[in-house]
């Protein structure tokens, strides 16, 4: 069984959460999150990104809202449609994530659109 990871981006403060806690109403919708530190941050204040299940060639995981290049093409990942995506930067192809891992393809993940929101307008 695959892990399933998360991570969070502080919109109000721009920084990576270590997180430890999600909180949910009683309807089960996601309404805060927690991070080790114990502070609680509003659905509204953090970004969520899950990760693909993936790792790139350095053995870092790959989530969605990473860039990743194979040397010479860079794609943005994205999950739409319940499933991951790559999306090529220069030409706005998709590929399947699940196809990509059974193909010789070893992308990097080489930024992220929260610390960097800038690199999807290089390639624009």
């Amino acid at each position: 069984m695959r892990e399933i990871k998360f991570r969070a981006w502080d919109n109000i403060n721009n920084r990576w959460l270590d997180l430890w806690q999600f909180m949910f109403t009683s309807y089960g919708e996601l309404m805060s999150v927690r991070d080790l530190g114990g502070e609680q941050y509003g659905i509204h204040q953090v970004s969520l990104s899950q990760s693909t299940g993936l790792k790139d060639g350095k053995g870092v995981d790959i989530y969605e809202g990473d860039v990743v290049s194979d040397g010479q093409v860079t794609y943005a990942v994205e999950f739409k449609d319940g499933e991951f995506y790559l999306k090529n930067l220069s030409r706005g192809m998709n590929l399947r994530m699940h196809s990509v891992s059974n193909v010789l393809f070893s992308p990097e993940v080489i930024d992220n659109i929260y610390d960097n929101p800038e690199i999807l307008e290089d390639y624009k």
